[in-house]
């Protein structure tokens, strides 16, 4: 695993064939490396468990793309293992810093919020503007069938047979 971890030698074709056919700890030693690409940290994710993603997180020279940021978030919704590597990320982009904000316990909260005043204005409004559009999508958009529902009770209502069971 050292050799995983500091050899030159290893080019990314070789580190992503680790990736892909190893275990945690190898990954993990993969995670060790300065600068990884954003293909590498992408399959670590895809790949790696909890461990493996907490370790890639506090490897700070590691380039992470939005797409895996994104896939990071969602599993740390769920893994409280996750929330402190997670928070702490120098780079995790903020409105996904936001949309956790609720998830994690109060200390975490007030590192997201130090973070926030660090801001630069503008990209603390998109963020919070990211998460304004997110709300409203999850609690005040309507259900995919809606309109049909609506049109099966119009039908219902005008034929006379609109009922309590009928709509059950």
């Amino acid at each position: 695993q050292p050799v995983i971890e500091r050899s030159p030698a290893l080019a990314e074709a070789d580190l992503m064939t680790v990736v892909a056919t190893r275990g945690d700890a190898h990954q993990v030693a993969v995670t060790k490396r300065p600068n990884l690409s954003e293909r590498l940290s992408s399959a670590l994710v895809e790949k790696g468990s909890d461990r493996v993603v907490a370790a890639l997180l506090s490897n700070q020279t590691a380039r992470i793309d939005r797409a895996t940021y994104e896939r990071v978030a969602e599993r740390a919704f769920a893994n409280v293992a996750l929330h402190i590597p997670f928070v702490r990320h120098r780079r995790v982009p903020p409105d996904l810093l936001q949309e956790i904000f609720l998830s994690v316990e109060q200390s975490l909260r007030r590192e997201i919020l130090e973070r926030f005043r660090d801001l630069d204005p503008s990209e603390l409004e998109a963020a919070m503007n990211n998460g304004r559009r997110q709300l409203a999508n999850a609690y005040t958009s309507l259900p995919e069938d809606m309109e049909a529902a609506r049109i099966a009770v119009d039908r219902l209502e005008a034929m006379g047979r609109l009922r309590p069971a009928a709509l059950v």
